[in-house]
């Protein structure tokens, strides 16, 4: 399968009972979020999940133009990169 492109997705997980309760698209360009996320050693296109601080989420909600109450005492927030991939590929 051939890798057309990503999405990305702010995700919101309830801390107690772990579900996802929300999920924003990150139209936000790479190098862009690099500034806001620092990349782990062979990441440098942020494809692997990343658990958000607070300064992460307001400096990408801002980016994201989006307002959202940040409660870190109820909810864990993540930056998370999914594949579009072309099934035809032969």
């Amino acid at each position: 399968m051939k890798l057309l492109s990503v999405e990305r997705w702010l995700q919101i997980f309830d801390k107690k009972s772990h579900e996802l309760m929300a999920e924003h698209p990150v139209n936000v360009e790479t190098e862009r979020l690099r500034q806001i996320v620092k990349p782990m050693k062979g990441d440098e296109l942020l494809y692997r999940p990343y658990a958000l601080s607070k300064l992460q989420i307001k400096r990408l909600l801002a980016n994201m133009d989006l307002h959202l109450l940040i409660e870190l005492k109820s909810y864990h927030y993540f930056l998370d990169c999914t594949g579009i991939y072309d099934d035809n590929d032969k």
